[in-house]
């Protein structure tokens, strides 16, 4: 899958000009990306957090009179944002976190007011989805023990597949497709609001979960959705 999306890469000019061979890449790797998915009877190794940012866009785009994007785009922009969220992790200091000091205030909780600011009348349905993948506070400080622990060899096997912010962003302008929330149509303000709620509306983690148990998704706004704004 890897040498696939490194094939789909080199040929991002041709697939943006609609060169035959360059799409036969395209369609190769997209297949492969579902056999992949039905090995693991999960849509998880090629859905992630840039999947739930998504999504969210389109679960408000009805009540915030908008029409709902090309799924693609979305997510093309979506996972420079992602890519840049991985990159701020990686930068980080592990010996600087304390679970024991985050678990005085669980940065992760969400509470139901927030829960419908951000969601609206189907609030309730983001915190079942929400509630399933809430630790208790003593598997929150031993997890995060755990990934603090094994923070470089965690990274030993992320680094060699995670492409820069940057990157990501070339070889999208490369295909011409979106690069900026501004070319769907959605503003910063959409896009900070889904990077704080997209996790909320599925159990599934994903790096937004690691960074909002690290008490860093507020922090990390800012930075990494400057990236496509």
């Amino acid at each position: 899958m890897f040498e696939a999306e490194k094939r789909v890469a080199d040929a991002a000019e041709g697939i943006g000009r609609g060169d035959p061979g360059a799409i036969a890449v395209l369609m190769e790797a997209l297949l492969l990306s579902g056999i992949s998915m039905k090995m693991a009877g999960s849509s998880a190794p090629a859905s992630g957090a840039e999947h739930l940012i998504s999504h969210y866009w389109d679960m408000t785009a009805s009540s915030e009179g908008r029409v709902e994007g090309w799924h693609g785009a979305q997510v093309g922009v979506a996972t420079i944002v992602s890519a840049g969220l991985y990159g701020y992790l990686r930068n980080l200091d592990p010996a600087g976190i304390d679970p024991d000091a985050l678990c005085s205030s669980r940065p992760d909780l969400v509470d139901d007011g927030q829960l419908q600011a951000l969601h609206g009348s189907w609030w309730k349905l983001a915190r079942r989805e929400l509630d399933k993948k809430t630790l208790s506070d003593k598997d929150y400080v031993e997890e995060l023990a755990k990934v603090l622990e094994g923070w470089e060899r965690m990274w030993s096997h992320l680094d060699p597949v995670l492409r820069p912010a940057d990157r990501v962003r070339r070889i999208l302008e490369k295909a011409g497709a979106p690069t900026r929330v501004g070319q769907l149509g959605l503003t910063g303000e959409q896009l900070e609001r889904a990077f704080v709620a997209a996790r909320q509306i599925r159990a599934r983690l994903t790096v937004l979960d690691l960074c909002a148990e690290l008490g860093l998704l507020e922090n990390a706004k800012k930075q990494v959705c400057g990236f496509v704004k």
